[in-house]
């Protein structure tokens, strides 16, 4: 067993003691408060846990693979184009997110379809809003399944369905069980490690390659362009 697969199932307890510790304290909420604790952790993350947790979010599979496959397609303005979404994070937790969170505290809103049921009061909205959650939210969910199980594959030597299954279950037991705070505060540890993991593979990967350009001279030349059908094979 490398270091590797000790860090690996280190990490899947961590998680998997976050979702039953969550648990625990949801469990112990009346019933009266329940949706409030499930749904939005009581209220109570505050400002700097959420842009923590939306920060960990960035960090999914398609940051760590088809983010990279984009760069080596088209070269580094994607790595701008890319960025972009940092502008519309900091209009989440300013401007836009303290005036959602002072609404939804007046009218005791859990989810944004409350919000939109008691602006506007019809059923018909809410329920194209619910469906159209659901057609988008599962292809994406989809991919970010994928792509753990391939890196879980790739990382410990498991099967794929193997890795797909194991991946599912950890990410099952710290949502449905720890609800929103389990969710958070998994996301919150994984934002730290992935954050110092970045800065590492960081470094790590520019003094090995010598820099940027000769990063970009290995990439552009013809012997090394076969790496594109190679990661359409890694991805399936």
């Amino acid at each position: 067993m490398n270091l590797a697969i000790v860090f690996f199932l280190a990490y899947t307890a961590l998680l998997m003691a976050i979702g039953l510790w969550s648990y625990r304290i949801v469990e112990k909420v009346p019933i009266s408060k329940y949706e409030k604790e499930f749904y939005a952790a009581g209220r109570g993350l505050g400002g700097i846990i959420v842009a923590l947790v939306i920060a960990g979010g960035l960090a999914s599979a398609g940051t760590f693979i088809a983010g990279p496959g984009m760069c080596y397609e088209y070269g580094y303005s994607w790595v701008l184009i890319n960025n972009f979404q940092i502008f519309m994070n900091l209009l989440l937790l300013a401007p836009i997110g303290i005036g959602v969170g002072i609404v939804a505290r007046r009218i005791n809103a859990l989810t944004y379809l409350d919000l939109f049921r008691a602006r506007y009061q019809s059923k018909m909205i809410i329920v194209m809003l619910a469906a159209l959650v659901t057609i988008f939210l599962l292809p994406y969910m989809a991919t970010q399944f994928v792509g753990a199980a391939r890196v879980i594959a790739q990382m410990t030597g498991m099967g794929y369905l193997a890795s797909l299954a194991l991946g599912s279950l950890v990410v099952l037991i710290y949502c449905v069980l720890g609800g929103m705070r389990g969710t958070s505060l998994a996301t919150f540890v994984q934002g730290i490690i992935i954050t110092i993991g970045c800065l590492m593979l960081f470094i790590g990967t520019v003094k090995y390659a010598g820099g940027f350009q000769k990063a970009t001279e290995i990439i552009l030349a013809p012997q090394n362009r076969d790496c594109e059908t190679r990661c359409h094979e890694f991805l399936g």
